[in-house]
């Protein structure tokens, strides 16, 4: 049986990363995959861009593949976008993949059902499968709770969402902050962006879904696991924290919320342990992740 949702995998150069994810991709036997590719910024990467372009090349895929690989190096800024929106040029809805996002099987099935059960809900802009918040603390009952944050190792969301991505970012800031640390932090962020652009896209769509008041769906567990801390990345070489020992839950039938309310509770700790300056609590929640 087929896996009808249709898929993105966007690869550069790491030829290993790229063939778990592929390989993951696979035994779910997806009827429609895309995949995009970054060219060569060098001499240097360019044998290591083709051995990865091979894999996807030689892999046994049952279903449909279209690719686009590029001749030139677009950089993650323009080429991760370029590619999003690619991809829904050609379709209403989709999941989404770096080469170093290694999903569990029933992250397909998690990102599935909900692109159905909230197709026509505009509100909701994405579903991840980043969870990013074991030992908070936190009770969540069911499957997973709204969020205004919006992590992208892994996740889906719908042409009519990404409509209102913004490569360059308006002038007004969004509103809905929970402090005025968030609100310092976040308003300083957006405006570094619009005077010098850094080689990312993914802060320019958390402000699309900020500056629309949109909301993100996120598993009470981890659906996801960050293959990429490594030299050969990009973004993530720093950054280890809690994500690589994340242990995970299987989620089963999902048990869905009764009510679209965001969790404020979980994104003050998504803040406070990702993006504030607060030493102090960092080193409690550094202590607590120890302790389990």
């Amino acid at each position: 049986m087929s896996f009808n949702t249709p898929i993105l995998l966007i690869i550069y150069k790491r030829p290993e990363t790229t063939k778990a994810v592929a390989k993951a991709i696979l035994k779910i036997n997806p009827s429609k995959v895309y995949v995009f590719a970054d060219g060569s910024r060098n001499e240097k990467d360019l044998q290591s861009v083709k051995e990865t372009r091979k894999i996807i090349d030689e892999l046994p895929w049952q279903g449909k593949v279209i690719k686009k690989y590029s001749k030139k190096n677009l950089g993650c800024r323009v080429g991760v976008s370029k590619a999003i929106t690619w991809f829904f040029t050609k379709e209403k809805e989709g999941i989404i993949l770096e080469d170093d996002c290694l999903p569990r099987k029933d992250f397909f099935y998690f990102c599935e059902e909900l692109l159905g059960k909230f197709r026509n809900n505009k509100n909701i802009m994405q579903i991840s499968g980043n969870y990013f918040l074991q030992n908070g603390g936190l009770k969540i009952k069911e499957s997973y709770y709204f969020s205004k944050y919006a992590p992208i190792w892994g996740w889906a969301t719908w042409r009519r969402a990404w409509k209102k991505y913004r490569l360059q970012l308006e002038n007004t800031n969004p509103t809905n902050y929970d402090s005025n640390e968030e609100e310092k932090k976040f308003n300083e962020t957006f405006d570094r962006i619009r005077k010098e652009p850094p080689n990312t896209w993914d802060y320019q769509w958390l402000y699309s879904i900020w500056i629309n008041n949109g909301l993100c769906i996120r598993p009470r567990t981890e659906l996801v696991k960050n293959i990429g801390f490594s030299t050969g990345s990009t973004h993530t070489n720093q950054t280890r924290h809690f994500i690589e020992t994340a242990k995970s839950e299987k989620l089963g039938k999902l048990k869905h919320p009764k009510e679209i309310l965001r969790n404020i509770e979980a994104d003050e700790l998504h803040f406070k342990r990702w993006f504030s300056d607060d030493i102090l609590f960092k080193i409690k929640d550094r202590i607590k992740e120890w302790q389990k």
